[in-house]
């Protein structure tokens, strides 16, 4: 009785107008104006100096100015591109440049960014192609795929108040999912950039409530008081069943004492509730489809601490002011809609799956992923970065996260 209380409680019975919940949490994120990245107010700042890490004495004073710089931007987060500039930029940068001649790369050098924010990354990317790769750089394109109007224009501002990199540079609104934002297909080698754009990256979401049970997929209506809610309907969006069955969803082992009041209840009290990444899904095939020859560099959190949704890769629901975060147990209260980010851990696994999926299995394809720390101490200049006690804030700050590379090995790349 308990548990059927509960999942009374969590899901409504019948759906009226219903959307999945990804186009539910793409409308929370982007939708016009009303979106949290469509506002006129940005959620994301940028420093009007870089940190001097070698000049700081210890881990407090650099987390007290982090804390001020917070402070004083207004700003809900900072991207690690922006606190570590241009040390975070020019790791990528280094990566890229040797990818490229390790490939004997003789074309014009292609790199695509999707979601780049304020431009920062963009910047120290192409300032360390023009002092340390001069014939990449001569060459060289940098197109930002950008949805939010608001950090399109910031690039575009950014980028070519640069007398050099403005004929190098150039951004198109738009979402990446979508062919169209891509231009013309092109079989050109390219390298395409996404920090932290997964995360945000809208989940769909299966509940089975018994292990003899199917899996049905969530929707989300309006109840008789106009109030988002979530409801059960049977297994049947493509998208969705194409994301299960390409990658294995396994649940971390559950403590013993939660075994056995579980069978006791009969179950879970929600059932087993997965997070699916079908936009990312999406996003795959699209890269796939219009960019075969393609080289992928993204990084972004593997974990999320102290999540209080559940289910297996369940958001956090957050809002920051000042660098100070509120944590939200859900995000279908229609007051947080476009007010709170909405942001989801990554699988590196299974995202590895999901892409070998995409590109098909017709093509060769080559995916790996390592921690942000290994990534860094390869190819940044790690010493830059330390503080004068030794504490290594672009190694231990985001210990949370990771770089996935990927590539297809297409002819001539």
């Amino acid at each position: 009785m308990l548990a059927r209380q509960v999942q009374t409680r969590c899901f409504s019975t019948r759906a009226s107008s219903a959307q999945l919940l990804r186009d539910f949490l793409h409308q929370s994120l982007y939708q016009g104006h009303t979106g949290y990245f469509g506002g006129s107010s940005l959620p994301v700042g940028t420093l009007t100096q870089p940190i001097l890490f070698n000049d700081l004495s210890s881990k407090s004073v650099y987390q007290q100015l982090l804390h001020e710089q917070y402070r004083k931007l207004q700003a809900s987060w900072l991207t690690p591109s922006e606190i570590f500039s241009p040390h975070w930029g020019e790791a990528i940068a280094a990566y890229i440049a040797g990818q490229a001649c390790q490939a004997n790369h003789a074309g014009p050098l292609n790199i695509i960014e999707i979601g780049g924010g304020t431009g920062r990354l963009a910047l120290d990317i192409l300032n360390w192609l023009r002092r340390e790769a001069q014939p990449l750089y001569a060459t060289a394109t940098y197109r930002s795929i950008e949805l939010s109007p608001g950090l399109a224009s910031v690039q575009q501002t950014k980028l070519h108040g640069d007398n050099y990199h403005r004929q190098h540079f150039q951004v198109h609104r738009g979402d990446a999912m979508l062919p169209g934002s891509w231009g013309p297909a092109s079989s050109s080698p390219c390298f395409i950039i996404m920090m932290e754009v997964l995360d945000n990256c809208p989940h769909d979401k299966v509940v089975r409530q018994g292990p003899a049970k199917g899996w049905q997929q969530v929707v989300v209506a309006r109840d008789q008081q106009g109030h988002p809610a979530e409801v059960l309907q049977p297994l049947t969006d493509d998208l969705i069943l194409e994301c299960m069955t390409a990658a294995s969803w396994e649940f971390p082992p559950r403590p013993w004492w939660r075994t056995q009041l579980d069978s006791l209840l009969g179950g879970p009290p929600d059932g087993e509730v997965i997070f699916l990444p079908t936009t990312a899904l999406r996003l795959l095939q699209t890269i796939c489809a219009v960019r075969p020859c393609h080289s992928i560099i993204a990084a972004d959190f593997d974990e999320l601490p102290d999540v209080v949704i559940q289910g297996l890769n369940a958001p956090l629901v957050a809002a920051t002011a000042a660098g100070v975060a509120k944590d939200f147990d859900t995000y279908l209260d229609s007051n947080l809609s476009g007010n709170c980010d909405i942001f989801f851990p990554t699988n590196f696994s299974a995202l590895s799956q999901l892409y070998h999926k995409a590109a098909g299995s017709s093509v060769q394809t080559e995916a790996s992923h390592l921690k942000t720390s290994d990534f860094m101490t390869a190819h940044a200049d790690t010493a830059a970065t330390r503080l004068r006690d030794g504490y290594n804030p672009l190694l231990e700050d985001f210990s949370n996260s990771s770089f996935f590379l990927a590539q297809s090995l297409q002819a001539g790349h």
